[in-house]
């Protein structure tokens, strides 16, 4: 294997209050070995339904730090165990914590023809969308044409696969974009 080249991984994460994510990691996977070296680290966000490469995503990159403050840790590890309540091997002796410490780049891609940045300034001067927590019931029903009949050709179906609709099916975490891209 090419010792300069990174390996890619499939983790879970969950967030800070700055929108900043953090991973726990087990110390025998190559992605952690590749972190410990030079902390660079990029992770995408699909949108929970994610099917393909015309559904919506964002990637940060950035740089990454192994944790090693305990009450930090303890914060941490009640965070992830809100959003991934199956993880019970957070507590075996071979998983540590890691933070992403700096966002150098925030990418959207909403689909095809739909992609964007914003700054890290943006992505972290952005506040968490407070429809996001009802937005898939109400896309749901919108989408499924509850509001189309006839007499209101003005919100076919389709209008609801344009954005800003489309970002509220495929927002990512608790961060929104500050503008639509």
């Amino acid at each position: 294997m090419n010792s300069t080249l990174t390996t890619g991984s499939v983790v879970g994460f969950a967030m800070e209050e700055d929108g900043k994510p953090f991973f726990v990691f087990s110390t025998m996977s190559a992605h952690t070995k590749d972190v410990l070296k030079d902390g660079k680290i990029s992770l995408t966000v699909m949108a929970k339904d994610f099917q393909g490469a015309a559904e919506g995503r964002v990637v940060l990159i950035g740089d990454a730090v192994k944790v090693f403050d305990k009450e930090k840790i303890a914060a941490m590890r009640e965070k992830y165990l809100a959003r991934h309540k199956d993880a019970y091997w957070i507590d075996f002796g071979d998983f540590s914590f890691f933070a992403m410490t700096n966002i150098v780049s925030v990418r959207y891609i909403g689909g095809f023809a739909m992609a964007g940045s914003v700054t890290p300034e943006q992505y972290e001067a952005a506040s968490p969308d407070p429809i996001v927590p009802f937005a898939e019931p109400v896309m749901k029903h919108m989408n499924d044409g509850m509001y189309y009949t006839s007499s209101n050709p003005l919100y076919p179906p389709s209008a609801f696969n344009h954005p800003p609709f489309q970002y509220l099916r495929t927002h990512f975490v608790t961060r929104p974009l500050p503008r639509t891209v």
